[in-house]
């Protein structure tokens, strides 16, 4: 889970695509905007990137593994 409250950059590890989903409020991850309900696949190689805005964020990596922060 992870909650924005303003922006701060995030960082890919390079392992595997990474799954995110918006369950409340609104997000700006990099130039998209994510809503409640909303879902976003963010590739292995991306780096790093910023997440903004006034919301909570689910994120998961495919290998079943779910990452609490």
């Amino acid at each position: 889970k992870l909650t924005a409250a303003g922006p701060h950059t995030e960082r890919r590890d390079c392992r595997s695509f990474q799954v995110l989903g918006c369950v409340a409020g609104t997000v700006n991850v990099g130039p998209e905007e994510l809503r409640a309900g909303e879902f976003m696949l963010l590739p292995a190689a991306l780096g790093e990137y910023t997440v903004a805005g006034n919301g909570t964020l689910l994120r998961t990596d495919p290998d079943g593994r779910f990452r609490r922060d």
